[in-house]
Order: structure tokens, then C-alpha cells, then sequence
């Protein structure tokens, strides 16, 4: 839907160091090439933890699992619809810190 913002999914989709999208931690793939992953299943109440990237881009992370390299835990944590929940709000503008401190500059 144009206008609207979601968070990532998989901080690893996100791709701002140059990683090719749709890498995963230690290189996977992701769950299409890869279903029978333990780490691409998870139950319903699985809990999450928030995550922000040096861009402020925001993403879920499973709350079980090692922060990934070039994110930090926001401090909140809770279901998958708690965290994006509190992403919608501490989130409003979506674009990259380096793209408006850029268009500050200007």
C-alpha cells in the first residue's frame, strides 16, 4: 500500500551494510531456500525483542537469539504484535538517518 511504513521482519533484510537482501545471519538464505531451519519456525507465542540499526531503521529479533551485528536492542521486548506496535509509534519517519541529516545539510 503506497504511504505505508512496516518494519523489517529480519533485521538481515535490511540490507544497509552493502549485504545482499535477503541474507540472513551466518549467510542463510532464508526460510524459502531453507524451511527446515529451526530458527525460521517459530511458535505463536514467541517473544521479540526490538532492534535499531546505525540508519534508526527499526526490526523484531527473536528474543532468544544473539543481537545481530550492526543492531541494538531498543530495551522493549514482548510478542511479535507488542514490538511492532511500539515500533509504529517510536518510528514516524522512515527514512534513513544518513538521508535526512543529508537533506538537512542541504
Amino acid at each position: 500500500m503506497p504511504g505505508r511504513r512496516r518494519a523489517i521482519d529480519d533485521p538481515s533484510q535490511a540490507a544497509a551494510d552493502g549485504a545482499p537482501a535477503g541474507t540472513g545471519p551466518a549467510g542463510c538464505p532464508g526460510a524459502a531456500a531453507h524451511p527446515n531451519h529451526s530458527h525460521h519456525r517459530r511458535k505463536a507465542d514467541a517473544m521479540y525483542k526490538v532492534v535499531v540499526n546505525h540508519e534508526e531503521q527499526h526490526s523484531i529479533w527473536p528474543e532468544d537469539r544473539e543481537t545481530p551485528a550492526g543492531w541494538r536492542e531498543a530495551g522493549v521486548a514482548g510478542s511479535k504484535e507488542e514490538c511492532l506496535e511500539y515500533i509504529r509509534g517510536a518510528w514516524p519517519d522512515i527514512t534513513p538517518l544518513s538521508v535526512r541529516q543529508a537533506l538537512a545539510e542541504a
